[in-house]
Formats: C-alpha cells, sequence, structure tokens
C-alpha cells in the first residue's frame, strides 16, 4: 500500500518515490551505502530499489536510514 508521496527524514529533507538515496547499512555501524532508488514509500518508510540490480529490496527502510545521495 503506497501513502504519502514523501516522509521527512531525520535531516528533515523530503524524499521522492524516484530519488536516489544512500541508505544506513545495518552491517557496519554508522555507515552509509549509495546506489539506491526510491521505490516506493509505505507505513513506516521506503521500500528502496538497489540500481545495479534493479531489485527491490524485502525490508522497509525507516527515515531515519535513508537519505538523499549526495551524488544527485
Amino acid at each position: 500500500m503506497e501513502l504519502a508521496e514523501s516522509i521527512a527524514t531525520s535531516g528533515s529533507e523530503r524524499v521522492l518515490k524516484g530519488d536516489l538515496v544512500e541508505v544506513r547499512t545495518r552491517y557496519q555501524a554508522g555507515q552509509w551505502a549509495h546506489g539506491y532508488e526510491v521505490a516506493e514509500t509505505v507505513e513506516g518508510g521506503y521500500r528502496v530499489l538497489r540500481c545495479g540490480s534493479q531489485e527491490v529490496l524485502p525490508d522497509v527502510f525507516g527515515p531515519a536510514d535513508v537519505r538523499l545521495d549526495g551524488k544527485q
């Protein structure tokens, strides 16, 4: 179920479907990984697509775990 068009992240930036983003890794504390795109906004956060493989990840990333990619 797609919700609002955007959610404010912890940095108060608005992230929209299709935006290139970085996601906080769950394997190395404090590290961010780039190469992702917002696939959809869902309850609790975002589903993201891995740009290289075009695969939508099954996990939902909360607003604190997503930020706009600085390379945009």
